[in-house]
């Protein structure tokens, strides 16, 4: 970023992969807003994956006691997975990296995509012990 944001929590990138084949799926950059909601348009062939690697790049201009990441995927209105990861301290004017990865239930126990398109959002929330730093809803497409 050339520009410092006046934002004291920023996601600067992620990048959703294939774990075993490392082909990119989604990637997104520049999210500086604390709350926001976006699409993402992903291949079908990525529910085959035997797990899904996600790298998340941020910011915090401010120290954080208590950093926390939660990912809920939401089919409808129906949460159907939670994931929390935990970080720790974090320290003032630091750029970070968090790598998760995400092993698919295996074949045949996958929802099909067609059920998913355009119904499923992930949320991803980073909060600092309770108090929410940033979140991003995103409704995902399958083609």
């Amino acid at each position: 970023m050339s520009e410092k944001s006046s934002i004291p929590f920023v996601i600067n990138s992620i990048k959703m992969f294939d774990g075993e084949t490392k082909k990119c799926y989604f990637e997104v950059s520049g999210w500086d807003e604390v709350l926001h909601t976006d699409e993402m348009h992903l291949e079908k062939e990525l529910l085959k994956a035997k797990a899904v690697q996600t790298k998340y790049e941020f910011t915090s201009e401010n120290e954080v006691e208590e950093l926390k990441m939660e990912q809920i995927m939401v089919l409808g209105t129906t949460p159907i997975e939670y994931f929390k990861f935990e970080f720790g301290f974090i320290i003032p004017g630091s750029t970070n990296t968090f790598d998760s990865t995400i092993h698919g239930a295996g074949e045949g126990k996958m929802i099909p995509p067609e059920m998913l398109n355009g119904k499923l959002k992930c949320v991803i929330r980073f909060l600092d012990g309770e108090k929410l730093l940033a979140e991003r809803i995103i409704k995902v497409f399958y083609e």
